[in-house]
């Protein structure tokens, strides 16, 4: 099976899910989960930034809380478009536009995440 977005496990439904589950376009905090978990490997992604209000596009573990809202508890890595108290040091705040499209690069095998457009 390939890998695709769970609306089932994330948060708010199926909300913005395309009939494929490969895309997702909604508003919100809220977690988006795939159907399979990275142990290893590197994995890349692109996000297109479709509204500039409080983007926040990052990576969470199975203890991540859904529905907490950012920082997500501390349990997660993100790049944000502006600061949050309580964020893990990893953490990115950087400028995020309308169009702007996120590169996402998570090399699970080394444990590292990172941001880039």
């Amino acid at each position: 099976e390939c890998w695709h977005w769970d609306q089932c496990k994330s948060a708010d439904g199926d909300y913005g899910f395309s009939g494929d589950l490969l895309e997702v376009c909604r508003d919100g905090s809220a977690g988006i989960v795939g159907s399979a978990e990275f142990s290893h490997g590197v994995h890349k992604w692109a996000v297109k930034i479709g509204r500039n209000t409080n983007i926040c596009v990052g990576i969470g573990t199975a203890a991540t809380p859904l529905l907490s809202a950012k920082p997500y508890s501390g349990r997660a890595v993100f790049c944000s478009s502006q600061a949050l108290a309580g964020s893990a040091p990893e953490c990115v705040s950087t400028r995020i536009v309308t169009g702007d499209i996120l590169g996402v690069c998570l090399d699970a095998s080394n444990e590292h995440v990172s941001f880039y457009k």
